[in-house]
């Protein structure tokens, strides 16, 4: 038992050392992206959220908490997870592949100034890539977070998340870190 507790100890270790050395940036960027979103939120805009695996998961919490609530009571946004339709995704995906999923549901879905929000450990995904390119198109505002072995995302976005981490574990701890700071700012702006 004890070798476990030395395990626990370093992953709680490891991930309080990664939250104190960025803990400025983490502030500072939860600070951009609640301004983004709740400027998107007095337009009327929709914030649309994907990504692959956990990352699809937290795109979901994240949804969840804009269209019911934090902590506080106050009126839901206008959020979409694009992983969460399963008839959608399965006929993208037998019809034009699975790295349309995402991209195809904003040609259809978003408009202009609306915002995507890409949660991606790698940034590689296919998918990923072609919903910052599809969203472009549509003249969207786009944010990605990130881990820091990214490459073609972080120039396909208008503002980047980025942790300095080479662990997925790591990367989506933080993420989920910033989507509850930004949710709690988001909390105070409109409740």
């Amino acid at each position: 038992m004890k070798k476990f507790k030395n395990i626990i100890s370093e992953e709680i270790n490891e991930l309080s050392n990664l939250i104190i050395e960025n803990q400025i940036y983490i502030n500072d960027s939860a600070i951009k992206i609640a301004k983004i979103i709740s400027e998107a939120i007095n337009n009327e805009k929709t914030i649309f959220i994907c990504g692959n695996g956990g990352s699809a998961s937290q795109g979901e919490h994240f949804t969840g908490e804009l269209i019911g609530r934090f902590e506080k009571n106050r009126p839901p946004f206008k959020a979409i997870a694009l992983t969460t339709d399963s008839s959608a995704i399965t006929c993208i995906s037998n019809d034009f592949g699975f790295k349309e999923i995402f991209a195809r549901q904003l040609n259809s879905l978003a408009s202009e100034s609306d915002v995507l929000i890409c949660l991606s450990t790698s940034g590689r995904s296919e998918n990923i890539i072609n919903a910052l390119i599809e969203a472009e198109k549509k003249k969207m505002i786009k944010i990605g977070f990130f881990g820091n072995k990214v490459e073609i995302a972080k120039n396909l976005t208008d503002f980047n998340f980025i942790v300095n981490s080479h662990s997925t574990v790591r990367i989506q701890e933080i993420h989920l870190l910033m989507i509850h700071c930004i949710c709690k700012i988001i909390d105070f702006e409109f409740s």
